[in-house]
């Protein structure tokens, strides 16, 4: 049931209507993922409000860059978003070379929308009980711990690098082709901790095959106040993965603040609050300055992070 009665159409604050026709929102990750499954969500009940269709177009590939290109050479008309994962616009830019479009000059920020908490985990059955002790034993054995990620340049890849700057350890980097061959090699005991979303890890913890040991997220999630956080023994290894809206350079402020305000309201449906529940992703809500903060902000860590590690893009 809807809380308000929403008039027919949206008014943006310029008292003009809108949308006045179908919108559409690039998604740069496959239909079925964890985000997509949210994002249609959120389609429906902010077309349901609009009372106009919201196109999901899904756009996966290139860690992104196919659906922000997409969103670049999309025309400015007021009715084109790319609702798209952090490292596409934080991660990419710096390791990828020649992308064809540049998120400050391009792109503006909409809305923040949702955090997804990385977490460390480890075999049900490993000795490790405390994230200093795996600290201590990667110190002990410098770059021979094996950790297994879900491909380079990952959010889990850079946070195992970044915790290992701040822990001052080595950990044996181990790439896999995405999350399940990274969880399946550490519960065959292969690798002896995996760094993913705590999403895809949480049906092993049920299953009583993962155990984990630590929380890269900036605080005690909902679900995870038990689990002790990175931060507290590798100071500032605070990593999230996140999602969020952005728009062409153009896009009409009202617009932009408008669907702000829409999505922000969308994120509280009980439909879109239960889907985040299944896939344990966070709202996160705010104005368009929040997200370009946000932004900043990862950008100057992940800069320092890879200009530390001499990762240039190739």
């Amino acid at each position: 049931e809807p809380t308000s009665m929403a008039p027919a159409f949206a008014q943006t604050a310029s008292g003009a209507k809108w949308p006045t026709k179908a919108v559409r929102l690039i998604v740069p990750f496959p239909g079925g993922s964890a985000p997509d499954v949210i994002v249609r969500h959120l389609a429906q009940v902010l077309g349901d409000k609009w009372k106009q269709t919201v196109i999901v177009d899904n756009r996966p590939g290139g860690s992104g860059v196919i659906g922000l290109n997409n969103l670049l050479t999309s025309p400015v008309d007021d009715h084109t978003f790319a609702f798209t994962q952090g490292s596409a616009i934080s991660i990419v830019p710096r390791t990828i070379k020649n992308i064809p479009f540049n998120i400050e000059r391009d792109f503006v920020p909409v809305s923040f929308s949702m955090l997804a908490p990385l977490v460390l985990a480890v075999p049900v059955d490993s000795h490790f009980k405390s994230v200093q002790q795996f600290i201590d034993e990667a110190k002990a054995k410098p770059g021979t711990l094996p950790v297994a990620d879900v491909g380079g340049y990952s959010y889990p890849h850079l946070a195992r690098e970044y915790f290992g700057l701040n822990a001052g350890v080595k950990f044996l980097h181990v790439h896999f082709t995405g999350g399940p061959p990274a969880i399946q090699a550490t519960i065959g005991g292969h690798t002896q901790a995996v760094i993913e979303g705590m999403g895809p890890i949480l049906p092993f913890v049920q299953s009583g095959r993962l155990r984990v040991l630590g929380s890269f997220g900036s605080e005690p999630y909902p679900g995870l106040e038990k689990v002790e956080l990175i931060s507290k023994t590798a100071p500032k290894t605070v990593i999230d993965g996140w999602f969020a809206t952005i728009a062409r350079k153009g896009t009409s402020a009202s617009v932009i603040n408008q669907l702000n305000a829409d999505i922000n309201q969308a994120m509280d449906a009980p439909e879109v609050q239960r889907a985040l529940k299944d896939q344990v992703l966070f709202a996160h809500k705010g104005p368009p300055a929040d997200l370009k903060k946000w932004i900043d902000d990862e950008n100057a860590k992940w800069g320092q992070v890879m200009d530390t590690l001499g990762i240039k893009p190739e």
